[in-house]
């Protein structure tokens, strides 16, 4: 009992202090009390969260369309954008009942979810538990994570689930007595993808590289390691069917909108300048690599191959790597959009290797001693640089115009001074979204226009006219004021007048569920038109005009 009780404390002690740690990374904003970080995907994701919040407040369930959030347009968003995570930040938002609260409290979440996950990745590649705590406190202070606390970008959520994965590829290749645990491989992935799909695509794609070495250079256990891979995989193709079937069969109806192809892919890799990128936390695990190259003779065959492919994946994700030669090349890459998407991989896998060769060196008690001071000042450090950075940003919410989008952006009421934070404040968690807007056309019916204007291979200077071009479409179309908007007994309700009988354009996403009532008549599917934007268009008559709008799934529908 004792051992066991031995054992058990440091563990312990780590979760404990990852805890700690995850509190010191967001008191800039308990002791800025009310200040929020806002940028464009703050603004997409906490439009989104709305939306199930207004679901969950209303008891008004529809889990394919914005029935409330993105301006009630009836479009698709939260069901290719993981579901069951949208309504559980909706349902957190509900009990919160503030956007700065909410932040604050998902901020630390994200944060010591990734120092927690961390923590069992080195664990199953058998690092020593105080190493562990360092390892797991480096990659919870790197921009893999930082990317939602400052940016509120996705892949930082994604990025805090990716240990889990990345531990079963670990797994595989350094346990070949027993390569996979069904139950182990089942959570992991299911979890990532429900959480961010794309960081669960590339991150089974670093499973199938562990897999195929794996099957090549194991002696023992191969047939095992074949059986319980397909049965996990069976296992989560089953647990995750609410991800995919929608994104066939939505797919496969509608001819959709993809998200928008950046600009310059090249200019979207690891920045090795400037304080928003974390540098402290980017150069220790530049370190771990140096030190994993450096240190000879004391890695075996299969960390030495982990660790050279977290050296290719991080020289992927930077700026060495010509990104713009190959997006042009291989249209398909530009789902990945930003290249410092492969960034969490290699952190991890570097801090993997880096810990790995650390523990495997053999030093004499006043190194072991150095090792752990000059360790804690690292992660100190790391700390201190994401404190000061997050502390800076969030300083701007102060500023009485504040302006803190980058991309395109609608706000209506800009020059009055402090109206932004008055609406975010308000206990009506609807009046941010009577101000602002994304005008983001992700998923929205394709029409041949819109198709021209998201080309990949157009040159950047065009992709940056163009998608001015989108924003303006897409806030002629859908923020169009003529129409008054309320959601009624499950349905989006448009009211409008107008002078004569003739097509109108509603701001209502027409997709091939989309069901309308106009003026207490049921329209036709022939009845109904796709406008600029994929906005609906149907024939109104002289004077008020009321529609009701609902929406059935179908795989025949």
């Amino acid at each position: 009992m004792k051992g066991r009780m031995g054992e058990l404390s440091p563990n312990l002690k780590n979760i404990f202090v990852i805890l700690a740690v995850g509190l010191i990374v967001i008191s800039p904003q308990i002791f800025q009390h009310g200040n929020l970080m806002l940028y464009t995907d703050s603004v997409f994701h906490l439009n989104r969260f709305y939306d199930t919040y207004m679901q969950i407040k209303d008891h008004n369930f529809q889990p394919f369309i914005m029935m409330y959030g993105f301006n009630s347009t009836g479009r698709y968003i939260n069901v290719l954008y993981g579901p069951i995570l949208a309504y559980l930040n909706g349902l957190l938002l509900f009990i919160l009942g503030s956007y700065y609260k909410f932040q604050l409290v998902t901020n630390f979440l994200v944060v010591t979810s990734a120092g927690l996950n961390c923590l069992y990745m080195l664990k199953v590649g058998q690092i020593k538990p105080q190493l562990r705590l360092y390892g797991s406190i480096l990659y919870m202070t790197s921009y893999a994570i930082f990317a939602w606390v400052l940016n509120s970008q996705f892949m930082g959520v994604g990025a805090a689930f990716t240990p889990l994965v990345i531990a079963v590829g670990i797994r595989m290749v350094t346990q070949p007595e027993q390569p996979v645990k069904i139950t182990e491989m089942v959570v992991a992935v299911t979890i990532l993808i429900q959480v961010h799909v794309l960081s669960a695509v590339l991150s089974i794609i670093f499973l199938l590289i562990t897999f195929t070495y794996a099957v090549f250079q194991s002696t023992i256990n191969r047939k095992e390691l074949l059986q319980k891979t397909g049965i996990a995989a069976g296992i989560t193709i089953i647990l995750t069917i609410n991800i995919w079937l929608p994104y066939i069969v939505l797919t496969a109806q509608n001819k959709l909108v993809n998200p928008f192809p950046y600009a310059d892919p090249q200019a979207h890799t690891l920045n090795w300048s400037g304080a928003a990128v974390l540098l402290a936390s980017l150069i220790c695990i530049l370190g771990c690599a140096v030190l994993f190259v450096s240190v000879k003779n004391v890695n075996n065959s299969v960390t030495k191959f982990l660790g050279w492919l977290g050296i290719v994946i991080l020289v992927l994700a930077s700026g060495f790597f010509p990104w713009n030669m190959l997006f042009k090349t291989f249209k398909f890459l530009y789902i990945l959009q930003f290249p410092f998407r492969l960034a969490p991989i290699a952190f991890l896998l570097l801090i993997y290797v880096g810990f790995m060769t650390l523990q495997e060196i053999d030093l004499s008690d006043t190194g072991e001693k150095f090792v752990i001071i000059a360790l804690r000042v690292m992660v100190c450090v790391t700390i201190l640089q994401g404190v000061s950075v997050f502390t800076a940003m969030l300083s701007q919410w102060n500023n009485a115009n504040v302006d803190l989008y980058s991309g395109f952006m609608v706000n209506k009421d800009s020059n009055v001074p402090f109206k932004l934070q008055k609406s975010f404040a308000s206990n009506d968690l609807s009046q941010p979204w009577r101000q602002i807007a994304k005008p983001v056309t992700d998923y929205l019916p394709a029409t041949k226009q819109m198709i021209a204007w998201t080309d990949p291979t157009a040159s950047p200077d065009t992709k940056q006219d163009n998608g001015q071009k989108l924003a303006d479409l897409y806030t002629k179309v859908y923020l169009n004021t003529k129409f008054n908007k309320q959601v009624k007994h499950g349905h989006i309700v448009v009211t409008w007048h107008q002078n004569q009988a003739e097509p109108v354009t509603l701001p209502i996403a027409h997709y091939k569920g989309t069901r309308y009532v106009l003026n207490n008549q049921k329209l036709t599917a022939g009845q109904i038109k796709t406008g600029q934007a994929g906005a609906s268009v149907i024939n109104g008559q002289t004077g008020d005009n009321e529609v009701k709008i609902s929406y059935h799934f179908g795989i025949n529908s």
